[in-house]
C-alpha cells in the first residue's frame, strides 16, 4: 500500500516535470542568451541593458537605482561586467559627493528624482544636486554621465 501510495505521487511529479520540460522548451529551446532573456521575466529589463551597454564606458563607475531594489539588481546583473555601484539595503542615490565626473548614473522608474534640462542637474530628496548629461531616456530609464 505504502508503494503504490509513493507510485502515484512519483508518477504525478514525474507528469508534472515532463509538462515544466516541454513549455520551458517552447519558451527557450534553441535561443541564444540574449534572446532567451528576451523571452523571460526580464525582457524589459533586457531591453534596456541592450540598449545601455554601448553608452557605458570601461572605466566608468555606473550607480544604479530602482523603484524596486530587486529590480535594480537584476538591472545591475544583465549590466555587468561594468563597474556596478549598487546598495542592496537603500533604494536611493547616494550623497552627491559620493560622486565624480565622468561617473554614470542609471534610474529606473524612480519616484521622486528630477532633471532640469536647463541646468543639467539631477535633484533627488529635495536637497542633494549633482549636474549630469543625460545619455539615455526611455522606457522610464534615464542614463546620466556626471559633469
Amino acid at each position: 500500500i505504502v508503494m503504490t501510495g509513493w507510485l502515484v505521487i512519483d508518477l504525478r511529479w514525474q507528469w508534472n516535470l515532463a509538462t515544466d520540460v516541454s513549455a520551458s522548451w517552447n519558451s527557450f529551446g534553441g535561443r541564444d542568451l540574449s534572446s532567451r532573456r528576451l523571452a523571460g521575466i526580464d525582457a524589459e529589463l533586457e531591453k534596456i541593458a541592450v540598449d545601455v551597454r554601448p553608452l557605458l564606458v570601461p572605466e566608468a563607475r555606473l550607480f544604479v537605482v530602482a523603484q524596486d531594489p530587486v529590480a535594480a539588481g537584476r538591472l545591475a546583473y544583465l549590466l555587468l561586467p561594468a563597474r556596478i555601484h549598487y546598495d542592496i539595503a537603500q533604494s536611493g542615490l547616494p550623497a552627491p559627493e559620493r560622486f565624480k565626473p565622468g561617473d554614470l548614473m542609471l534610474v529606473h522608474r524612480k519616484v521622486g528624482i528630477r532633471y532640469s534640462p536647463e541646468r543639467k542637474e539631477f535633484l533627488w530628496d529635495d536637497r542633494f544636486r549633482v549636474r549630469a548629461e543625460i545619455l539615455y531616456a526611455k522606457r522610464g530609464t534615464v542614463l546620466a554621465r556626471v559633469l
